[in-house]
């Protein structure tokens, strides 16, 4: 996934221990975390500390990434939410607000302030929920247990 201004690729596979940075212009691996299985990545838009957010499928959390000039990336305190298995993040265009799909159908709703991220409430849709996808429509699951979308309508005037 590339940053909002070109300049940088991150690089997950959901393999333990591999996530890295690369500085395009350069092609050059600036930052390679070991800590984290990054499952997804999800750059948060309209945020000026250039947050990232990972779910790290193994240790059951997402971890709150910093992305610095020169493609530098640092972790910050990692988020817990309910559910089991983080699969998918997807953050509202405003910035403020990531959904986070999780195996057993849960998706959490993680509030985001500045660099500040905090787990807020979540709610359960039920089967193995593979992917989540926000879209101006609303909040789109795809489950292992029903290869078809799941449509939930959300109700967030912040969006």
């Amino acid at each position: 996934m590339f940053s909002p201004d070109g300049a940088c690729l991150l690089v997950s596979d959901g393999r333990p221990s591999f996530l890295l940075s690369v500085d395009v212009a350069n092609r050059t691996v600036v930052t390679s975390l070991s800590s984290l299985q990054a499952q997804a990545v999800e750059f948060v838009p309209n945020n000026a500390n250039n947050i990232i957010l990972a779910a790290d499928l193994t240790n059951n959390e997402i971890h709150v990434l910093t992305l610095s000039a020169g493609c530098a990336l640092t972790e910050g305190t990692p988020v817990a939410t309910p559910g089991t298995g983080p699969r998918n993040i997807a953050a509202l265009p405003n910035g403020q607000i990531a959904l986070v799909a999780h195996n057993d159908g849960t998706i959490g709703v993680l509030s985001i302030n500045g660099s500040s991220v905090s787990f807020s409430t979540s709610f359960i849709i039920g089967g193995n929920t593979a992917s989540a996808a926000l879209r101006a429509q609303g909040l789109f699951c795809r489950t292992a247990a029903r290869p078809m979308l799941t449509s939930v309508a959300l109700e967030m005037s912040s969006c």
